[in-house]
């Protein structure tokens, strides 16, 4: 180990060593800045020089920086100081799998907890598109409180030459072109072994293995030489695990056996579906793998139960009683019902009960109404283009959206009705969010939005509530005499926060549930006793499925692994949810540059804006955790490691670049976060409620503008940095952020369209060339043109539009090189129009039906 302690690389002080490897030594460090103790990885010295090391260990590095996730080592920085590269990673302790295996194979129950976390982590890094290729015992490391992380992802090792007599199981690796090894022999898959390339279902195979090794004991394939192994992994199949584990579950053992089947196309082919299995399993009945209900736990726990047994002999049927509800209740099963790539929406059961009716986007394609049968795996799209499926009725006719403005459940539509049999839509209402059948079929609740106010109506044209803020999922109960949605909190971080609300059909209401900051999706259940819905208390926290009473009683129905969002109770206990993977990714084009740079942070970067000079990007990145919805990040664009100014909402930057505006809930207030050094000043704004995504600044950085909510209604305005009130602009109703560049103008949306608004005062003129569906981006330079973004199903198209003429010029057309599960690009452009950053969610799902949730 060449580092002593004291040795520093900027804030980072070396303490002493804690290991070493053919492509690194890790050593204990202290975050001087931070006050917190890390891990310094850099590269030995006899590959210090190599250049092709040095670039793989930074690619490596940025790779694994995007991977936020609480099953993979994270990292906090990487650099270079005296001509040593480093990388700074979180500090764990514990030991590697391989030494907790030395003692043998581990219980059934915590093998499966093992996996689970591990099958977790693959997939998120499996969505970046990243295989790690070299998954074993000695690169998932197990913490002293039961937390698994995956180290070393894709990092570059040296080759290896094998002897014939060599029964080790080192890494080779060299790259990833046909007729290569690579992997660790024992865990490799046979297309490794081959040298052919490997995706992700090639950890399915090795995380098969490593599985198979927590519950034996043994290598799945281990032979006399490495050789012998890899033949093996070729021809053989492993040891039967239930010859050495009687009490190893049947299901568990088919789950490996589908892990490391021989040929790729014939395994799992997503760690997902593998971690849907692995959850039923250890839902399942029995002493060894059983995590039945908190609250059978709780008694189990609290009792023993010996004790339970005693008294159950003595009460009677009273004992009796209590003894059942000690016993794990029946293991929920999963069943999958989709199997393309892309977005699976809203899903409602037909009256028949086997028929399910769904929306998805597949492949890029526009959203359509299919439906598929429980006795099949293929689905039958229905001829609905880009509709939305709202509910269907007791007489199996469709409530749909047509035209939706924006993304599904993003804008309003044209209700319409269609016969699930086939037939022509017939038109009901425009300006509809969300709509669902009476029990008998015979009329339709509507979401119907006018103006600025939503008002939901029952039956059309009646009005039973409005509010200003935003209410979606809206269901009728079983018997038609109670309507529930949720009602989302107005000036929220996300627009997700809200509360489970139901009203009577005299407009009568009760809050059944809430302080929730991440609420979707909602269903009765079929005897109208609950409303069950899917959410979660904490920013950055997997939604679970709830359910609540009409007088507010509320309980935990279950928590699954990953995101769910439930869609419709059938009967039997019957639940149809979805599954989305999100994440985002971050993209800018530099001023010259020839093509973009992937710039995503830790996964869910959000692009807020670009400096005026082309080479900073400020965004919003929302982890697990994340204070108050957010974190705000700056990064250049040459893809050095991004700098976190603060929390809240990223807006924009300062045309002089030395601050960032920020917005932040609980109270609602803006921020300024200095770019460099200085502190954090929040402005004064009482009674006011900053919306999401609209602040900007004035041309000299002494203003900024925005737009908040009041006593009087939703307007824009000014307020300068030195602590003065806020002040008005326009009239009320009158919205925008953008200010010319003689600061002299404010372009703003008006009820009748995009106004000019003079800031010191005067009547609004209406702005020529620009049209009802552009989303104003930018002023240009010399304040003649405006950038818009013009959202298309899947892309973003950035115009330039000359306020005299009208003339628009098509700069760029935006969106993510694999279209399935993409949506539209956020976008943000310099004022010479030569540089931009955008990013996009990305939400590939499936649909899953489960039975036997109670």
């Amino acid at each position: 180990m060449a580092l002593s302690p004291g040795v520093r690389f900027g804030a980072y002080e070396i303490v002493g060593p804690l290991g070493a490897g053919g492509m690194g030594e890790v050593y204990r460090a202290t975050d001087t800045k931070l006050d917190r103790h890390v891990a310094v990885k850099v590269l030995p010295a006899h590959l210090s020089g190599d250049p092709v090391a040095l670039a793989r260990f930074e690619r490596e590095a940025k790779a694994v920086a995007a991977l936020s996730h609480p099953a993979i080592l994270a990292i906090f920085d990487f650099g270079s100081a005296d001509g040593i590269a480093y990388a700074v990673t979180e500090l764990l302790e514990g030991e590697t799998l391989r030494d907790r295996l030395v003692g043998g194979p581990l219980p059934v129950r915590r093998a499966v907890e093992y996996a689970v976390q591990i099958a977790d982590g693959l997939g998120a890094a499996h969505e970046k598109g990243i295989v790690h290729r070299d998954l074993k015992p000695e690169n998932l490391f197990v913490t002293n409180d039961g937390r698994v992380k995956i180290l070393d992802f894709g990092l570059a090792r040296q080759t290896i030459v094998l002897q014939a007599d060599d029964t080790s199981s080192p890494t080779l690796s060299r790259h990833t072109e046909p007729g290569t090894v690579l992997g660790t022999v024992g865990y490799m898959s046979p297309e490794q072994v081959r040298g052919l390339p490997a995706d992700q279902r090639s950890d399915v195979f090795s995380f098969g293995a490593v599985l198979y090794e927590m519950l034996s004991g043994h290598r799945a394939f281990k032979g006399d030489s490495a050789a012998e192994t890899m033949h093996a992994i070729l021809k053989d199949d492993p040891p039967d695990l239930l010859e050495t584990n009687r009490n190893l579950p049947p299901a568990l053992e088919r789950i490996i056996r589908h892990c490391l089947e021989k040929r790729p196309e014939q395994r799992f082919h997503s760690v997902h579906d593998v971690a849907f299995d692995l959850q039923a399993v250890t839902a399942s009945s029995g002493t060894t793998t059983s995590l039945a209900p908190l609250r059978a736990v709780r008694w189990k726990r609290a009792f023993g139960l010996g004790a339970l047994l005693v008294a159950a002999l003595a009460l009677g049927a009273l004992g009796e009683r209590t003894l059942r509800r000690t016993q794990p209740a029946e293991s929920p099963t999963y069943r999958r019902l989709t199997f393309d790539r892309g977005t699976p929406g809203a899903a409602r059961f037909a009256p028949d009960g086997n028929t399910i009716v769904y929306n998805a986007a597949w492949r890029g394609e526009p959203s359509e109404v299919l439906t598929t049968r429980l006795d099949s795996r293929e689905s039958r799209p229905l001829g609905l283009p880009g509709a939305i499926l709202y509910a269907i009725s007791s007489t199996s006719e469709l409530a749909v959206g047509l035209g939706a403005l924006g993304p599904a459940y993003a804008g309003t539509a044209t209700l319409a009705r269609v016969p699930l049999a086939g037939g022509a839509p017939r038109e009901v209402l425009a300006g509809v969010e969300w709509a669902d059948w009476s029990p008998d079929g015979s009329e339709l609740a509507v979401v119907h939005r006018v103006g600025d106010a939503e008002a939901v109506e029952f039956p059309v044209g009646k009005v039973l509530y409005e509010t200003k803020g935003q209410v979606s999922h809206l269901r009728v109960s079983p018997r038609g005499d109670w309507l529930a949605f949720l009602e989302h909190a107005v000036g929220a971080m996300h627009l997700s926060a809200g509360s489970v609300v139901a009203i009577d059909r005299t407009g009568v209401k009760r809050v059944m549930s809430e302080g929730w900051v991440d609420l979707f999706g909602l269903a009765w259940r079929p005897d109208g006793k609950e409303v069950w819905f899917t959410a979660a208390r904490k920013g950055g926290d997997f939604k679970a499925l709830y359910a609540a009473t009409l007088d507010g009683k509320e309980r935990l129905v279950s928590r699954m692994l990953g995101q769910i969002d439930l869609q419709d109770i059938g009967g039997g206990g019957r639940v149809l949810l979805t599954h989305p993977t999100i994440g985002t990714q971050l993209v800018a084009l530099a001023r010259g540059a020839a093509r973009e740079r992937d710039l995503t942070w830790l996964g869910l970067s959000m692009a807020a804006d670009v400096s005026e000079s082309g080479d900073l990007v400020l965004f919003t990145e929302e982890p697990e955790g994340a204070a108050e919805g957010g974190f705000v990040y700056l990064r250049k664009t040459d893809g050095s490691p991004a700098v976190r100014l603060g929390e809240g909402e990223a807006l924009k930057l300062s045309p002089d670049g030395k601050w960032a505006l920020a917005r932040r809930t609980s109270p609602s207030r803006l921020v300024l976060l200095p770019t460099g050094v200085g502190e954090a000043k929040t402005l004064p704004g009482q009674g006011l409620t900053y919306l999401e995504g609209e602040g900007g600044w004035f041309p000299d950085s002494r203003r900024v503008v925005f737009v908040a909510r009041s006593a009087d209604g939703v307007r824009s305005y000014e307020q300068p940095l030195d602590g003065g009130e806020p002040k008005a602009i326009g009239p009320a109703g009158t919205r925008g952020t953008l200010v010319s560049p003689d600061a002299r103008t404010l372009l703003a949306r008006g009820p009748n369209g995009f106004v000019l608004v003079p800031i010191e005062g005067g009547e609004p003129r209406k702005c020529a060339g620009l049209e009802s569906e552009d989303w104003p981006i930018r002023w240009s330079t010399n304040g003649s043109s405006i950038y818009v973004a013009r959202v298309q199903p899947i892309t973003t198209q950035v115009f330039r539009v000359e306020l005299a003429s009208g003339r628009r010029t098509l700069l760029w057309e935006l969106g993510a090189r694999d279209p399935a599960g993409a949506t539209s690009p956020v976008v943000s452009v310099t004022p010479d129009g030569k540089a931009y950053v955008c990013s996009f969610d990305i939400n590939i799902g499936d649909l899953y039906l489960v039975d036997g949730l109670k």
